[in-house]
């Protein structure tokens, strides 16, 4: 919900028309025609609408938007992950191969409605805050294996993505951050893990999502996957609070669902 300030724009080179957005709550962008619904206590822009705003792309989101407010996901149940059938299978938040099935589903209707294909689009895709929330509270190797298993899943589902465009796709991931850093893991998991074991496995998951990551897109070569270092960014930002205009880098601006966020710039963290 945060990311306000750049994020290395530069290395994306010649800069798209269009961004197809794939991901979690942090990444649905509000559809215009909603926008007036959005409630003083939901979350303000997510970094995907102010990577658009700032390259002045046009941006089609298929990740779930915080204008739902799903107050549940910081336990890890009720969020957008990368499969269901790995998370939760009772879930009725879309998952990546709902989101590229709906993708798919609106790139045909406009083909058959005479509409030209953008062929300067980028994909965005960012998962993994849900996803390692709740698998850090498994045990080590189950963990692990739900780690390995969704980043599977998700490369599957650029293989789609790619069978229905017509060019190398391009898609831009960044890296997994750091939950443990989050305002809500001190809030709603620190009590309850008392040896801090389920802190551990967060690290170690966290590290083996984004190494994974690394390994397979370096391996992918069905078009180009660009990285960005999400985790060293929030790092820096923290590292840096004063340097970067920050009032308050550790604690989130609304303590509560309940709570209004009255300076969002002020904050590094909703």
């Amino acid at each position: 919900m945060f990311l306000t300030h750049s994020i290395g724009i530069t290395a994306i080179g010649l800069l798209p028309s269009r961004l197809v957005v794939f991901g979690d709550e942090w990444s649905g962008i509000v559809p215009p025609e909603t926008l007036h619904k959005r409630s003083r206590t939901a979350p303000g822009h997510v970094w995907t609408e102010l990577l658009c705003s700032h390259i002045h792309a046009d941006c089609d989101s298929f990740a779930p938007s915080p204008i739902h407010e799903v107050s549940t996901v910081e336990k890890g149940v009720y969020g957008a992950a990368v499969d269901n059938l790995i998370f939760n299978e009772s879930s009725i938040v879309p998952d990546l191969r709902t989101q590229v099935a709906n993708w798919v589903e609106a790139e045909k209707k406009s083909r058959d409605a005479g509409i030209k294909q953008e062929r300067s689009s980028m994909f965005t895709v960012f998962f993994g805050v849900n996803d390692v929330w709740k698998y850090s509270g498994y045990n080590r190797r189950d963990g692990v294996a739900a780690v390995d298993a969704s980043l599977d899943s998700m490369f599957e589902q650029l293989d789609v993505v790619d069978e229905h465009w017509p060019d190398p796709i391009q898609v831009f991931v960044p890296y997994l951050l750091d939950v443990t850093m989050l305002p809500g893991w001190k809030r709603v998991r620190h009590s309850k893990d008392k040896r801090e074991e389920q802190l551990k496995n967060a690290v170690h998951l966290t590290k083996r999502w984004n190494h994974g990551l690394d390994m397979r897109a370096k391996n992918w070569k069905r078009g180009k996957i660009m990285l960005w270092d999400m985790n060293k960014w929030l790092l820096d930002a923290i590292r840096n609070e004063a340097k970067d205009g920050w009032y308050e880098v550790k604690e989130g601006c609304a303590k509560s669902p309940e709570n209004v966020c009255e300076r969002p710039e002020e904050f590094l963290m909703w």
